[in-house]
């Protein structure tokens, strides 16, 4: 569900480009030297394409609570995750907005030289 970010008024980034990126729950603000908002969008479906299909494959990785153990090759954005948790102690889903949000903003580097992302990422695999 989409919620207005009224603080986002308030951030200046002087010499770059700000725009919002919302993809279900996913919902991005970027700042980078050029409005790459597709881009950045594309990003966020890929990486949320890359967890969605590691979750119906372990559906317990989206409700564990406890750090989930490595099993074999996962996506970067999953691997990101995985050793978040671990590093905290908790469930994987604990890291997914910072994870999403650092592919992305890694993503988008190859277009700008700077990038900052501010995110707010919930996850569910409702099927709407």
């Amino acid at each position: 569900m989409f919620e207005p970010r009224t603080y986002r008024s308030l951030v200046s980034t002087g010499r770059l480009t700000s725009f919002a990126v919302v993809v279900k729950e996913t919902d991005l603000l970027v700042h980078a030297a050029l409005d790459l908002r597709e881009a950045a969008r594309e990003l966020v479906l890929e990486h949320r394409g890359y967890l969605e299909a590691y979750i119906r494959q372990y559906p317990e990785f989206l409700r564990t609570l406890a750090p989930w153990p490595l099993r074999g090759p996962q996506p970067a954005v999953v691997g990101d995750m995985i050793a978040a948790g671990a590093a905290a102690g908790v469930g994987p889903m604990a890291a997914v907005a910072g994870a999403i949000a650092e592919q992305v903003g890694r993503g988008l580097l190859r277009c700008s030289a700077e990038v900052i992302v501010e995110k707010r990422v919930e996850f569910s695999c409702r099927k709407d």
